[in-house]
């Protein structure tokens, strides 16, 4: 779920690094620049994007939050916006069905930040590491 700050560079911010850890996304972008993310999305459409691979769906601020951190087959949910109310409701909805939930606490985050931590914050949040225990006999 996106904010309507660097609307470009946040919406293929975030789509870089779940498509480098081969994740589907569906994105909410902000309100104001849903129309930016609705033209990249017919780029991605006439390329050889798989279907399915990104669905972007429009609405008003903050409208599908409740439906999307409650929903059984998402396995994760970020949210740039700068509500913290609707932060927080995100984080309580998700503990339902122990979804991943990732919201990051700065009002406005620096999308034209470079650096090796902020854009490995993006892969960590992507992953999930788990442990398997096979036993075996003698």
């Amino acid at each position: 779920i996106l904010s309507d700050d660097s609307p470009l560079l946040n919406l293929v911010t975030v789509m870089g690094s779940v498509f480098s850890t081969g994740n589907t996304n569906i994105i909410v972008p902000g309100q104001k620049t849903s129309l930016i993310a609705t033209e990249l999305y017919q780029v991605l459409d006439t390329s050889d994007v798989p279907g399915g691979y990104v669905n972007i769906l429009t609405a008003k601020e903050n409208e599908l939050n409740k439906t999307l951190s409650q929903h059984e087959n998402i396995e994760g949910i970020w949210y740039f916006g700068a509500d913290s109310a609707q932060r927080s409701d995100i984080v309580k909805n998700t503990t339902s069905n122990i979804k991943r939930y990732w919201c990051p606490e700065e009002k406005h985050i620096d999308w034209t930040n470079t650096s090796e931590q902020f854009l490995n914050e993006f892969l960590h949040q992507s992953t999930q590491i788990k442990n398997i225990w096979i036993p075996y006999g003698e």
